[in-house]
């Protein structure tokens, strides 16, 4: 293993953490929480690179879900309630999940370019 996998692994176990403090903590605890399993558990196997793909392409559809969200986010900002735990608007709660997933695939394609 890594140094940079144990650091992968920190930094987005800290994030599923901070997580549960979220309005949608269980979905947001699980994307991170996998991510950072993945950067621990290694690639031996097909079974491990075929989970990770399969995970690349639910993050994916994810992030273009966040977009379109963002997108018409008239539609959803009277649906969500305002000032929930630090989230001043939905604006900023979008913009916190698109980095969020931005740092998934990034770590997604350090794992299977390089790991």
């Amino acid at each position: 293993m890594k140094i940079i996998n144990i650091i992968f692994f920190i930094i987005f176990l800290s994030c599923a953490i901070v997580q549960l403090n979220d309005p949608d903590p269980i979905l947001w605890f699980v994307i991170y929480f996998i991510i950072a399993l993945l950067n621990i558990i290694g690639k031996e196997g097909s079974l491990i690179k075929l989970f990770t793909l399969f995970y690349a392409f639910i993050i994916v559809t994810i992030l273009i879900s966040t977009i379109y969200q963002y997108i018409n986010i008239d539609l959803y900002s009277n649906v969500v309630q305002q000032d929930l735990i630090g989230m001043k608007t939905y604006d900023i709660e979008l913009k916190r999940e698109f980095g969020g997933i931005i740092l998934i695939l990034l770590n997604i394609w350090y794992l299977i370019k390089f790991d």
